[in-house]
């Protein structure tokens, strides 16, 4: 059963490093392209997330979801040890996150990310802890 594999407490106890991400104007243009911001390049709502001399200029909230993974792909890799957590990382399914926007997200900048684990949920056995 998981609770024989998986030390619940302990992975949820977990404490990661911050992870440092630095982007730039271009990242966040390529990203709002990436998510079919741009089809009218007349639209002033669209040049807004796509152009970068734009009066008002900024990043699509949604833009920061992409700060966790390097942690999420570091995780399926296998290369990053959980304490309490031994698992095949090819069963790993990443099934939701969480994103709490406190600013507007910068248009260009260096930040950092903390990531925690939430949740474990057995697809398997369908329980969740």
């Amino acid at each position: 059963t998981m609770a024989e594999e998986v030390d619940v407490k302990q992975v949820l106890a977990t404490k990661f490093n911050p992870i440092p991400n630095n982007y730039t104007e271009g990242d966040t243009i390529l990203y709002a392209l990436g998510v079919g911001e741009g089809y009218d390049p007349l639209s002033q709502k669209q040049l807004q997330y796509t152009y970068e001399n734009h009066t008002e200029f900024k990043a699509l909230a949604s833009m920061g979801t992409l700060f966790a993974f390097p942690m999420i792909m570091e995780l399926g890799s296998g290369q990053l040890p959980i304490p309490g957590l031994i698992f095949n990382p090819l069963m790993m399914l990443h099934g939701e996150q969480y994103l709490e926007i406190k600013d507007p997200i910068p248009t260009s900048g260096n930040l950092l990310t903390y990531v925690h684990v939430g949740g474990i949920f057995d697809k398997l056995n369908y329980r969740s802890t």
